[in-house]
């Protein structure tokens, strides 16, 4: 039977769609074959160009896949820096790179890229003295010829999305030794944007370092002039000791580790970052520790319960900081710092900081039995002149107050102290306490540990003193100490101490009957109450470790007592001493002719020779041992008065 018209049409047309769906499917093969394999090489060129044009580096790749019609994926990326004279180093490596378009990459122009993610990203940077290794001359100057040829950023980048899975990022500072590197692994940001105009973008991402540290962030960054806007940056992070790697940059690092800190600690800023001129940055910040524990690196006491807050403004190179916080705890000790602003600037390295006031507390466990065991209370008042930070650093003290608790004496101290990096030097420093003052100069070197000032006392009382040391004494004895001399100390230790160069007396001293007196009371034969002091003045010097009396004398109401000797700070005695009789004993050398100076020249009465043979026989000598608390008295047969007692007895001046 004939074909109907309509049905010969009806064949006609099926057979055009098949002879159509044929082709397009060869050519739809066709150009999945040719065009992906055209569409690698494009996507590839294009993305070296954004590199290169850009960057003094190139982006080698491993295995590029397009995935039609607007996905990207490339395998083993690694961005090599390529800057004359410098190394050429991997700045940066990922496993896989997938991106999405948002046109078909074959299409003019740059690629439009909106999506981005990336797999196991690693970036190493190195700093030494002259900046970042590879990275000085990174970026392409803006009258580059290449980098005129190169598109815009902002053409380039419709980020919506950028996702980083497992990055690693280490930094490592060749400046500052024994610091670790920075290193935060693991890490996963998520930065979600949307076009503030044509080429800002906003964002917000989050971070995390393992169990150390968690990162968050958000703002805006102008891709054609690298510029970044922190609308906030917080940082928390937790430091322990002996860490291979650190979530904190070097410097803190540095002190950190200095100090042995442990705790939690926490950095917050805000800014504005011109990644091309980072010397122009503006940036507020704040620093907190919180909760921590650190160790004096000398002593290795450890401090608890740590507490410091730092806010810090960078202005270009101008810098302004508040602490406002500073406190600890020790064993027995507790110190904390008033708020303190300073400035500098990073150009010629000056800075200059307000007045620093701080009290330190000293509160031992057990009752004062020695110096060590006194509890005090230090007020540091410390101001220092503005001026280059390679200059010695001068500093105010005045207005310092030492107070001594348990003894309700206090100590005003004044004076400048000069500090480098070898020693501490004081000028004129004075001290005023005790009813009396001391001045000194004289320097302190950090490395030996040893110290040399020379001194000049003034009526410093005996007794608060004597307490001072022997807080156990019941009945110290009066008087005042002047005097000058040369002070030497070594190895911080009290039992080094030298004094030489000069000598210290003690000045109308009254001293009980007990001790000394009592053992010399014994060897004569008399009661305590003949040798209770009315007078007493000594000359001496110290020197390792050993007080060592030129000459001392005790005047009673019967007896005239002189002598020299040592005594060493372990308290045991080696002294000779003399005693003679009389009751006034003014009256009684007039009488006798016994050596004594004039009031007025000095000079010796007359009748010397002949007195003393006469009165030899009042003169009892003695040799003294044991300890002050427990006295060994030996009397000797009285000898002749040779010059050198003779010595002894004229020393003194009349009263």
């Amino acid at each position: 039977m004939p074909l109907s018209r309509y049905q010969k049409t009806k064949r006609i047309f099926l057979a055009a769609a098949v002879l159509v769906f044929a082709v397009g499917m060869s050519g739809v093969a066709w150009a999945w074959f040719y065009g992906g394999n055209m569409a690698r090489e494009i996507i590839q060129t294009k993305l070296q160009a954004i590199v290169s044009g850009h960057l003094n580096a190139r982006l080698d790749m491993g295995q590029v896949e397009y995935d039609y019609p607007l996905g990207v994926v490339v395998s083993d990326v690694r961005l090599v820096s390529t800057v004359e004279g410098e190394p050429q180093i991997t700045l940066a490596s990922f496993r896989q790179l997938r991106l999405q378009l948002d046109k078909l990459p074959m299409s003019e122009g740059p690629l439009s890229i909106r999506h981005i993610e990336v797999d196991e990203p690693t970036i190493t940077l190195i700093r030494d003295d002259d900046g970042f290794v590879a990275v000085r001359k990174l970026v392409r100057d803006s009258h580059d010829a290449q980098k005129a040829k190169a598109p815009k950023l902002s053409d380039v980048f419709h980020l919506r999305h950028l996702k980083l899975n497992e990055a690693r990022v280490e930094y490592v500072d060749r400046r500052l030794k024994n610091s670790v590197p920075l290193v935060w692994e693991h890490l996963n940001l998520k930065l979600d944007s949307k076009p503030a105009d044509n080429d800002v973008h906003t964002f917000n991402f989050n971070g995390a370092a393992g169990d150390l540290a968690n990162v968050a962030t958000s703002g805006s960054i102008d891709l054609d002039r690298m510029v970044i806007s922190l609308d906030q940056f917080k940082l928390d992070a937790l430091i322990t000791g002996n860490q291979p790697n650190s979530p904190l940059p070097p410097a803190i690092q540095k002190i950190m580790a200095q100090f042995g800190v442990s705790g939690s600690t926490q950095l917050t800023a805000s800014g504005w970052v011109p990644l091309r001129d980072l010397k122009n940055s503006k940036i507020d910040a704040t620093f907190t520790i919180t909760d921590a524990a650190a160790v004096l690196p000398d002593s290795k006491r450890t401090i608890s319960r740590l507490g410091v807050e730092v806010a810090l403004q960078l202005n270009g190179s101008n810098v302004w900081g508040r602490v406002s916080r500073l406190a600890g705890l020790t064993t027995y000790f507790a110190a904390s710092v008033q708020p303190l602003e300073f400035t500098a600037n990073l150009d010629d390295r000056s800075w200059n900081a307000s007045e620093l006031r701080a009290a330190i507390v000293y509160r031992p466990s057990i009752a004062p039995e020695s110096w060590k065991t006194q509890p005090a209370t230090l007020e540091l008042v410390a101001a220092r002149r503005s001026g280059p930070s390679t200059d010695p650093m001068e500093i105010s003290l005045d207005g310092t107050k030492l107070t001594l608790d348990a003894m309700n004496q206090q100590i005003a101290l004044n004076g400048t102290v000069r500090i480098d990096r070898s020693a501490i030097r004081v000028s004129e420093a004075k001290a005023s306490g005790f009813g009396g003052t001391v001045v000194a100069q004289g320097m302190f070197d950090l490395t030996s540990h040893q110290s040399d000032f020379k001194f000049q006392i003034q009526r410093v009382d005996v007794a608060p003193i004597q307490l001072l040391l022997t807080p156990s004494e019941k009945d110290p004895f009066a008087g005042n100490i002047t005097g000058e001399g040369r002070m030497e100390m070594f190895e911080d230790e009290l039992s080094t101490l030298v004094i030489n160069g000069g000598t210290i007396h003690l000045r109308d001293a009254k001293l009980g009957g007990g001790g000394i007196l009592a053992g010399i009371a014994k060897g004569l034969g008399v009661g305590k109450e003949d040798v209770a002091s009315e007078k007493a003045d000594a000359q001496f010097a110290l020197k390792d470790s050993t007080v060592n009396f030129e000459r001392f004398s005790v005047r009673t109401k019967s007896l005239r007592i002189v002598g020299r000797g040592t005594l060493k700070f372990d308290q045991s005695l080696d002294l000779n001493v003399y005693a003679a009789s009389g009751g006034d004993w003014g009256k009684d050398v007039k009488e006798t002719g016994i050596p004594v100076l004039s009031k007025l020249g000095g000079a010796i009465l007359s009748g010397t020779q002949t007195v003393i043979n006469g009165v030899s026989s009042q003169v009892s000598a003695m040799h003294v041992t044991g300890t002050i608390q427990k006295p060994k008295v030996l009397p000797d047969p009285a000898p002749m008065l040779t010059d050198p007692i003779k010595n002894l007895f004229s020393g003194d001046e009349e009263k």
